[in-house]
């Protein structure tokens, strides 16, 4: 299926050596991903994945001289089986990769969980199994699809993708589940949880991790996630701190000397620290305070750049960790917005397969995801030295953690200002953070994924 010149040799050579490495194989035999007749679903899923290399469409690649000897029914059969645990493939292979990763690291290293959604276009299908009209916040507008609920695994440097949900708008649901669905298969289980609130569905999605034994210190959030609710379960019932943003709004008040207050007010009674003070550092003020239901959090103020008469506020659950450690550890939360933008962009999520199964629409998530994994690895193995082998494992320094002043002036200048931006500024600040990126690719990866993206 490969080409003879030497790029795309080369590409096979560390497509092979990766898929080795991760157990990609062995995730797909233990997630029940198999053809019992047929050709076999280690190569049908190879090709799938390889596509995007070859800068074609799959309708295009069976036409090319790269021609398989199967048509792209074969294809659509293998996305669109309900048999199949991609839930399970996906955990294995970031497990995997995680103690990897791990093993490359100081064990005081702060690693997180990053909660965050972002659309998953749908809009020339009308008959796309659990379809909704969604409100997209970039172009203030609905569209047909779905939120892309994910969730992510990162120690400051890399991050993996370790579950995902399409979720629906109830409200605004266009197709429902089918009636002859088996409700004791894993189709409808997807189908099911594809109408659960967000929230509840990311504090699942963060169980089943942890159940797995990919581990996390805390859980990052932005503020669409963040509600007293949300993080008394994931305190009490998960066992693990949050970090987020809270808005400014009503709903939002906290408890303060047995009384309920607004965030103004607690703003108003917090030790300030003044812009002209030598030690000024953009926080502006921090203070304890508890939720309505009980539950003891930090709330730190920091300036935000856009509007100098404006503050914006991180809230934890974890009271032992100084202001800017918050505000440190939080920055990591960004790594998932290049994600999204990244498997948009890049490896085509929305635009490689145009089916109206929903077990197509996992399936083809599932492995442009593992396209990513991998790059990831790539990535890490060509900027940490510690992946040579056991005596540069024990020489070699760590890479480095992301300093205060760094992860302060990263959240004011991308997080805090694209909240209040829209539209092509978001793109292009998005893609000069995207373009630091693909420079730290392989060479190799760097020349093949720069063709696709001057394709897209």
């Amino acid at each position: 299926m490969l080409s003879s010149n030497s790029n795309n040799f080369n590409i096979s050579n560390q497509l092979s050596s990766s898929f080795n490495e991760l157990g990609i194989f062995k995730a797909l035999k233990h997630a029940n991903i198999y053809k019992r007749n047929g050709k076999e679903a280690n190569t049908v899923f190879t090709i799938i994945f390889s596509l995007v290399f070859y800068h074609l469409s799959w309708n295009q690649f069976i036409s090319s001289k790269y021609n398989p000897d199967f048509g792209k029914d074969v294809a659509y059969r293998f996305l669109n089986s309900r048999k199949y645990n991609w839930r399970r493939f996906l955990h294995d292979i970031a497990l995997n990769i995680v103690t990897k990763v791990e093993k490359l690291t100081d064990s005081s290293r702060v690693n997180v969980f990053i909660i965050d959604d972002s659309p998953y276009d749908r809009n020339r299908s009308k008959k796309t199994e659990m379809l909704s009209n969604i409100f997209d916040h970039v172009s203030h507008s609905y569209i047909k699809g779905f939120h892309l609920l994910a969730l992510g695994w990162s120690d400051g440097a890399t991050f993996i993708p370790v579950d995902f949900a399409l979720v629906a708008t109830v409200k605004t649901l266009i197709n429902g589940i089918s009636s002859f669905l088996d409700k004791r298969s894993i189709a409808y289980k997807r189908r099911n949880e594809c109408l659960m609130k967000k929230t509840d569905l990311s504090i699942e999605m963060v169980k089943c991790a942890l159940k797995k034994g990919i581990y996390a210190d805390y859980v990052l959030m932005d503020s669409w996630f963040v509600f007293p609710s949300v993080l008394e379960k994931f305190k009490n019932e998960v066992g693990i701190d949050v970090i987020g943003m809270v808005k400014n709004i009503k709903p939002n008040h906290f408890v303060y000397n047995g009384k309920s207050h607004t965030l103004d007010y607690l703003y108003s009674k917090a030790m300030k620290t003044g812009r002209k003070d030598p030690n000024y550092n953009g926080i502006l003020a921090s203070i304890s305070a508890k939720t309505g239901n009980g539950l003891s959090v930090q709330l730190v103020f920091v300036t935000n750049r856009n509007k100098s008469n404006e503050y914006l506020t991180l809230i934890t659950t974890d009271l032992s960790l100084s202001d800017e450690e918050i505000i440190r550890i939080y920055e990591k939360r960004w790594s998932i917005e290049c994600f999204f933008k990244s498997v948009k962009s890049t490896f085509k999520l929305e635009k490689e397969f145009i089916s109206n199964s929903f077990d197509a629409l996992i399936a083809h998530t599932s492995i442009v995801f593992t396209r990513y994994i991998v790059t990831a690895w790539e990535i890490r193995k060509e900027n940490d030295i510690k992946t040579l082998g056991e005596l540069f494992l024990i020489m070699c320094d760590d890479i480095r953690d992301i300093t205060f002043i760094e992860a302060f002036n990263s959240l004011l200048d991308m997080i805090i200002e694209l909240a209040n931006e829209s539209g092509v500024k978001v793109a292009n600040k998005i893609n000069s953070i995207l373009e630091k990126w693909y420079s730290m690719l392989p060479q190799w990866l760097y020349q093949t994924i720069s063709m696709s993206r001057s394709v897209v």
